[in-house]
């Protein structure tokens, strides 16, 4: 099949068709392996042209992106005359001193064309066009055509999620929080800090809020305490206990700090059945299936339950009394405390470099920002937010965009599970199908966050119809 090279010649100049069908046996149009280079390679038919003495035909394959052209050494078809001509002047030919040059009834019936050339960005996208041009006397243009060959679009090896930062978070809350056994002389409530370990066990809690207090980026919001007694005595005695042995740490603490009225809250549980239970379960005491059994029994009468424990099982009980019960007199507690405001980009690289769990969402999105997108820098402080945001479907977000980003689609999934259903989540979830290369899968999502006008989308959608289509073809 001929195509035809028209111009201003009173006859048209009839070409074969110069390049077979597109397929992988007749041309290749890739990047190489060390993805530097582009190999463009292409069978010429010319079994069927026929050029006369005074004309020439040159054909030169093409790399076209817009603007940007790339013409790769022509072959030229040189009727008899026309090539003696030349030859006898010591004329460059047609193209140049790179032109493969063929007599026309030398010319073999196919020739091809394999030449690499360095690989620039913008041949993404760019169409292989073979022009034909039929040249007469003087260089005169007889006529020319182009005919596209193929096409070469990468997939897409990038993707640019879209980063989300949390408009209601301006404060850092926090707290610090442990458990304290503090031991009190049977039957009674008052503190003896010289007592037994007392000391020590009291040393927990001021530490906490001495380490809050020092720092003048914290402000203590609230110091809770919740004081409990082991199971034995009766019921209504073990909340007295509790009740009387949580205020005198109160009032303890109270004295010691000069505290707001309210910065103190109380709670109190009578007996520490939950502590009990951990005890027994993770020992290896005798009847212990059947003691937790009867721990777990539901029962608003709790010194029927302890009664029922110490006649079933006396020697396990009296063995809980030495060893478990003393532990569940205890007190846990918790220093809340809110971080103040940071507003300068500086300050928050201070206390980043520092501290940086006094920081808030938005303080670590700010901080990033600060750095090239993708750099160790700019994804370090994604990585830290999450790590102090675990839970954080915005922190788990960001991670997961800047995993994308450097193309690690396993850390991208782990962290997506816990990123929400946002629109900003739901066209990560589709660029990791991109990641990994789930092209086809990805399209709904892209095309989704498309529609609702995330930046990039668009364009991503558009480079993956086109290569999609690239593939069917």
């Amino acid at each position: 099949m001929a195509f035809s090279l028209t111009g201003n010649a009173q006859k048209v100049v009839e070409l074969p068709e110069a390049l077979k069908k597109w397929d992988a046996n007749s041309g290749v149009l890739q990047r190489t392996a060390d993805q530097q280079s582009m190999r463009i390679a292409c069978n010429l038919d010319l079994s069927e042209l026929k050029v006369p003495g005074q004309q020439a035909v040159l054909l030169t394959p093409m790399l076209v992106n817009g603007a940007d052209t790339l013409r790769l050494n022509s072959v030229g078809v040189y009727g008899r005359s026309r090539y003696y001509y030349y030859q006898r002047h010591s004329f460059d030919m047609l193209s140049g001193a790179d032109e493969v040059v063929l007599r026309n009834h030398e010319r073999p019936k196919t020739y091809t064309v394999d030449q690499t050339v360095p690989y620039k960005k913008w041949m993404d996208g760019s169409k292989l066009l073979l022009q034909g041009r039929c040249y007469g006397c003087c260089f005169t243009i007889l006529g020319q055509n182009e005919k596209p060959l193929a096409s070469f679009i990468l997939p897409p090896d990038k993707v640019m999620p879209a980063y989300v930062y949390s408009p209601a978070d301006t404060m850092r809350i926090d707290s610090l929080e442990g458990s304290a056994v503090i031991q009190f002389v049977v039957d009674r409530t008052e503190i003896k800090p010289d007592w037994r370990n007392n000391a020590y066990e009291l040393a927990k809690i001021t530490h906490s809020i001495d380490t809050i207090k020092s720092d003048p980026d914290l402000i203590i919001t609230q110091v809770w305490l919740k004081g409990f007694a082991s199971p034995e005595s009766p019921y209504q005695h073990n909340t007295d206990l509790a009740r009387g042995r949580t205020q005198s740490l109160k009032d303890y603490i109270q004295k010691l700090y000069k505290f707001d009225k309210d910065i103190i809250k109380t709670d109190y549980e009578p007996e520490d059945w939950a502590g009990l239970r951990r005890y027994v379960d993770a020992s290896n005491i005798d009847h212990r299936t059947e003691i937790l059994a009867l721990i777990d029994e539901p029962t608003n009468d709790y010194d029927a339950k302890e009664a029922k424990l110490k006649s079933l099982y006396p020697a396990e009980y009296k063995f809980l009394l030495t060893y478990a019960y003393p532990p569940l007199r205890h007190t846990e507690y918790k220093v809340k405390y809110k971080v103040r405001r940071f507003y300068d980009l500086e300050e928050i690289k201070r206390v980043y470099s520092i501290n940086p769990r006094k920081l808030t969402l938005n303080d670590f999105h700010l901080l990033a920002g600060s750095f090239e997108r993708g750099s160790k820098a700019f994804n370090e402080v994604y990585a830290q937010a999450v790590m102090y945001y675990p839970e954080s479907e915005v922190a788990n977000l960001n991670a997961a965009n800047s995993a994308l980003e450097r193309g690690d689609a396993v850390q991208a999934e782990k962290y997506l599970k816990k990123a929400g259903n946002s629109k900003e989540a739901e066209y990560s979830r589709a660029l990791l199908q991109v990641v990994k290369k789930q092209y086809a899968e990805a399209v709904p999502g892209v095309k989704k966050a498309a529609e609702q006008g995330i930046d990039g989308a668009k364009e991503l959608l558009v480079k993956l119809e086109n290569y999609l289509s690239k593939l069917a073809k």
